[in-house]
């Protein structure tokens, strides 16, 4: 129920304080994360579609934002749970929730969380981070111009690859809804 993101830095952290490789430490910690999070988004689609989707469908009837939004989601689901799962527009948990509650597939559920990826990767990737600036600080570790330099550019990048994709997926869904609502 807490947020994936605390847990993928944690494993970052832990992983890279367990082994010195980085490249090792992103793959574990990745996949970890990512199975974790799958495994844990399919149970809360599944309590969202048992308990929710009855509401949801009630007051979708009613309102024509939510009813687009269902219909958006039952012809563009995959593409747009992959887009939001790429951006940080949505908490990924209630995310989960509100998917099952939608006129979505369990399939498209399914393959659009591997949007999920990147972010898990920049979240383990952070955890590295922090473990090697606590290693520095300590005098344990001492990073060289290089490193520095790798880190910061690639930490700026990843947020804004972050920013950029979120832009980009507020636009998308917004074009959907519109859309879905010139067409009902």
């Amino acid at each position: 129920m807490g947020p994936y993101s605390v847990f993928a830095v944690g494993a970052g952290y832990t992983l890279k304080r367990a082994f010195d490789n980085v490249g090792v430490v992103l793959a574990v910690g990745t996949a970890a994360v990512f199975t974790g999070a799958l495994v844990g988004g399919i149970i809360a689609f599944i309590f969202g579609r048992y308990l929710c989707r009855p509401q949801v469908f009630k007051y979708s009837q009613k309102n024509k934002i939510l009813r687009a939004l269902d219909t958006v989601m039952a012809t563009q689901g995959l593409k747009l749970v992959f887009l939001l799962r790429l951006s940080l527009l949505v908490p990924y948990n209630l995310s989960n929730y509100a998917f099952g509650g939608m006129n979505l597939k369990l399939g498209h559920f399914i393959l659009g969380t591997f949007g999920l990826i990147p972010i898990a990767l920049f979240y383990v990737y952070v955890g590295t981070t922090v473990s090697d600036i606590q290693e520095a600080v300590s005098g344990k570790m001492k990073f060289t111009k290089l490193q520095i330099i790798v880190t910061t550019v690639g930490t700026t990048i990843a947020i804004l690859g972050i920013i950029v994709v979120s832009c980009l997926v507020k636009r998308t869904l917004d074009r959907e809804l519109k859309l879905s609502k010139q067409e009902n």
